[in-house]
C-alpha cells in the first residue's frame, strides 16, 4: 500500500538531483563530512562524480569571460522573502519575480550554480525535454526559469547549509550551525559570506537588476544579512502551523527520497521537523526588532491567496518601493490562472497529532492568530471554528 505522500500531486525529478550541481572541491567537502552511502544509489554518486568534474571545468571558463565584470560589480541591497517552508512563500516569489525592476535565481542557476553564466543558454534548450512536469512535492509546474531558493546554491557552494539534511535527513548535528550562522568560525563565515555575494553578482550581472531571494532559511539569518546588507528589505509570510506541518512533512519525503546519497529514512523527521519550526518562529521573532518599520512586511498566506494585489500594493507601500503598478498590469492576465491551482489534499488531522503541534507551535498560534482548533477548545468555545485540513 503506498504512503498517502506517495499518492500525492507531484512528479518524479527523472535523473536531477541537486549534488549534481557540485565542483570537484565541493565534492570533496561533502565526502569529508562523510555522507551515508547505499548501493541502490550507486547511478546517482555516479553521476555527481561526472558532474563535479564538468562544473569544475565550466567554472574556469566562466571565470575567464566574466571574472572582471562580476569584480565591478555594485549590488544594490536585496529583497528577501521569509517564511517557514510551505507557508506561501513559493506564492509571494512568483508573484514580485514578474516585477520587471528585480532579477532572482532559477532552477538553471541551481544545478548549474558554477557556471550558469556561459552554460545556461544552450543546455536548458537541449535538456528542457528531461524535467519533470511538475515539482515532486506539489502540482506547481517546473521549467529551467522557475523561480528558486538560492540556498541551494549556497548549500553547493559553501557545504555550510541546513540544505545538508538532504542527504544527512537523520543527522542534525551535522548542519544545525548552518541555520542561522551565528555560531560560525571567522573562517566559515568569510567563506559563506564570499560565496553569497559571488552569487548575487553572478545572478545580477547580466542586468544590474535588484535580486529578489526567496529562502526559508534566511528567516533565521536577519542579524547576519543585515551586517551584509544594512538597507536590505524583508517580506515575512506565515500560514496556519497545522497546514504548514502537513504540507511540510510531505515536501520532505519527496525531497529527501529524490536526493538523498544513501537509504531514504523517515526516523527522526518528525522530531526535526518540529525543531527546525520553532527555532524559525523564535529567531524571526527575536530578530525582526532590528529592522525598520520600511524594511519588513508581513503577510498572511490566506490573506494572500483570497487577494494578492491588495496584499501586494500593501508590501510596496510599506517597503517603499516603486513599481507596483507596472506590476499589477503583469499580474492582471495571470490572476485567474492563479485561482485554478489545484492544491495537494491531505487526510484530516487526528486529535493527537494536533495536540502534538499545538503544544510545540504555541508561540506561532498565539503570535499570529491562528486557533487551535482542539476538541477541548470547541468544548468550551463553540464559536471558535476547528483546524482545517491540511493542504498545501
Amino acid at each position: 500500500m503506498k504512503r498517502e505522500s506517495e499518492t500525492m500531486g507531484g512528479s518524479s525529478q527523472g535523473p536531477w538531483c541537486v549534488w549534481q550541481g557540485l565542483t570537484v572541491s565541493g565534492f570533496f567537502r561533502l565526502l569529508a563530512l562523510r555522507p551515508p552511502f547505499h548501493w541502490r544509489k550507486t547511478l546517482r554518486w555516479m553521476l555527481v562524480t561526472v558532474s563535479a568534474f564538468y562544473n569544475s571545468l565550466m567554472k574556469l571558463i566562466e571565470r575567464a569571460v566574466w571574472g572582471r565584470r562580476i569584480a565591478r560589480l555594485e549590488l544594490q541591497p536585496p529583497v528577501f522573502i521569509l517564511g517557514h517552508w510551505r507557508s506561501g512563500t513559493t506564492l509571494l516569489h512568483y508573484l514580485m519575480s514578474r516585477d520587471p525592476q528585480f532579477t532572482y535565481c532559477n532552477l538553471y542557476q541551481i544545478i548549474g550554480c558554477p557556471h550558469f553564466l556561459i552554460t545556461e543558454g544552450f543546455v536548458t534548450r537541449l535538456t528542457g525535454r528531461w524535467l519533470p512536469r511538475t515539482r515532486p512535492m506539489d502540482n506547481v509546474p517546473v521549467t529551467w526559469d522557475s523561480p528558486q531558493e538560492d540556498e541551494s546554491a549556497l548549500c553547493l557552494m559553501t557545504m555550510l547549509s541546513p540544505y545538508l539534511m538532504l542527504t544527512f535527513n537523520n543527522q542534525r548535528q551535522v548542519y544545525e550551525r548552518y541555520f542561522d550562522l551565528l555560531d560560525l568560525t571567522p573562517s566559515e563565515w568569510q567563506r559563506w559570506k564570499t560565496a553569497f555575494i559571488d552569487y548575487l553578482k553572478r545572478l545580477c550581472v547580466r542586468t544590474g537588476r535588484r535580486a529578489l531571494l526567496k529562502s526559508p532559511t534566511h528567516t533565521y539569518r536577519i542579524r547576519r544579512l543585515l551586517e551584509i546588507f544594512p538597507e536590505a528589505k524583508f517580506v515575512y509570510i506565515h500560514r496556519n502551523p497545522y497546514e504548514v506541518y502537513t504540507s511540510t512533512m510531505h515536501l520532505r519525503r519527496k525531497l529527501f527520497e529524490a536526493n538523498t546519497l544513501g537509504k531514504y529514512t523517515e526516523d527522526g523527521m518528525e522530531a526535526d521537523l518540529m525543531q527546525t519550526y520553532e527555532h524559525l518562529i523564535r529567531r524571526y521573532e527575536e530578530d525582526k526588532k532590528l529592522l525598520r518599520l520600511d524594511q519588513l512586511y508581513e503577510v498572511r498566506f490566506e490573506d494572500l491567496e483570497r487577494d494578492p494585489v491588495a496584499q501586494l500594493e500593501a508590501i510596496y507601500r510599506q517597503l517603499q518601493m516603486p513599481g507596483i503598478e507596472a506590476l499589477k498590469k503583469i499580474l492582471e492576465p495571470e490572476l485567474a490562472g492563479l485561482k485554478e491551482y489545484k492544491k495537494n489534499a491531505y487526510k484530516p488531522m487526528d486529535e493527537a497529532l494536533k495536540r502534538r503541534i499545538y503544544d510545540r507551535f504555541r508561540q506561532a498560534f498565539d503570535a499570529y492568530g491562528y486557533p487551535s482548533g482542539l476538541a477541548e477548545e470547541a468544548a468550551t468555545r463553540p464559536a471558535a471554528a476547528a483546524a482545517p485540513a491540511a493542504v498545501n
